[in-house]
């Protein structure tokens, strides 16, 4: 099961939510940052030395951090069906290229997938 590190409040965490959410991926998100700490602790900072949220860790223990680099390795990983990356590349745009593109437009969206 894939766990996503950061508190659902974060923006980012939010975005990366929202990957995991449109790959119907089981995902477990743990409160980190903001009023709930820890993303200072020694442990943490192992896994993500930028103590920032949020961080993506696989059962196998691949880590990443940094929510486009998120959005984007599960693009690539897991959407056999084209969700976020279309396949035919022939001008339509990628709505995961779009999430990280800008986050302005997409947070207000991004509800449905916050995690908990």
């Amino acid at each position: 099961m894939i766990k996503i590190w950061g508190r659902n409040t974060s923006s980012n965490v939010q975005k990366a939510m929202w990957a995991v959410g449109e790959l119907e991926l089981e995902c477990k998100r743990i409160d980190v940052g903001g009023a709930f700490g820890k993303n200072k602790e020694p442990g943490y900072l192992a896994m993500n030395p930028n103590g920032l949220v949020p961080t993506l860790e696989e059962e196998d223990g691949f880590l990443l951090w940094e929510s486009n680099s998120i959005v984007r390795y599960l693009a690539g990983k897991y959407d056999k069906n084209g969700v976020l990356e279309p396949k035919d590349r022939s001008g339509a745009r990628s709505p995961a290229s779009g999430w990280t593109g800008s986050c302005r437009w997409w947070a207000p969206r991004s509800r449905r997938h916050s995690g908990g």
